[in-house]
């Protein structure tokens, strides 16, 4: 029996911690970092593409409120990697079925023509 009320989901004393998500190493070691997801948030949303400036800028970001043994930033750096290049991959992913659904300007269905683009030029819609 597990005394943790939220097994997987932050402290197992107390409330979930906002921001906290659990990392696996390669050999199997666990982590916390906190903040991970917005960080990545941020490095997406100012268009970084996933390579190792990406990885030290995340690690950069992320010092303020956890600590990373100098000897294993290279690992973090790996790992965090990874997860930035899973973000970018998923949002690309999403992004390429939208666009198959959606035309240019975002309605669903208009091939990118708006809501009249059924109409030939100079024709005008019915009344």
């Amino acid at each position: 029996m597990s005394l943790c009320r939220n097994p997987g989901e932050g402290s197992c004393c107390g409330a979930p911690i906002k921001g906290l998500r659990r990392l696996t190493f390669p050999d199997g070691t666990q982590v916390g970092i906190t903040g991970l997801d917005g960080v990545m948030e941020s490095l997406y949303r100012e268009g970084r593409p996933a390579d190792a400036a990406a990885a030290a800028e995340i690690m950069e970001r992320l010092r303020s409120e956890n600590y990373f043994a100098p000897s294993a930033r290279e690992a973090y750096e790996e790992l965090f990697l990874e997860e930035y290049r899973r973000l970018l991959e998923a949002r690309t992913s999403a992004a390429r079925q939208a666009g198959a659904t959606s035309g240019k300007d975002g309605r669903p269905g208009t091939g990118g023509r708006g809501l009249l683009g059924h109409l030939k030029p100079g024709q005008k819609p019915a009344a």
